[in-house]
């Protein structure tokens, strides 16, 4: 505490409790999670995209996220002809 009241004052308390017990993110690491990530064999699409979605919420791609995504499937995507038939579509969207 900075001052010897503050130790007296419920919000400055709760502000110090919580900055005590949030763990630091770190963005770095969350994104290496996140590339890291590929489609497991047996593992639906829909699970997957719902896996990435989740871990892209703590990377901070800001509105890039859909596309980041996007081309995590593609990256991740187990099956090299699928894979292929991807990176033909020009317009290729989540």
């Amino acid at each position: 505490f900075t001052a010897s009241a503050d130790a007296e004052k419920l919000d400055v308390v709760i502000a110090k409790f919580k900055d005590y017990c949030t763990p630091r993110k770190d963005v770095v690491h969350e994104r290496f999670l996140f590339w890291r990530l590929s489609q497991q064999p047996g593992e639906s699409i829909d699970t997957f995209v719902t896996t990435l979605r989740l871990r892209a919420a703590s990377c901070e791609f800001g509105n890039q996220s859909e596309s980041m995504i996007r081309d995590r499937i593609v990256l991740g995507c187990p099956d090299r002809q699928l894979q292929e038939r991807l990176l033909r579509e020009s317009d290729l969207t989540l």
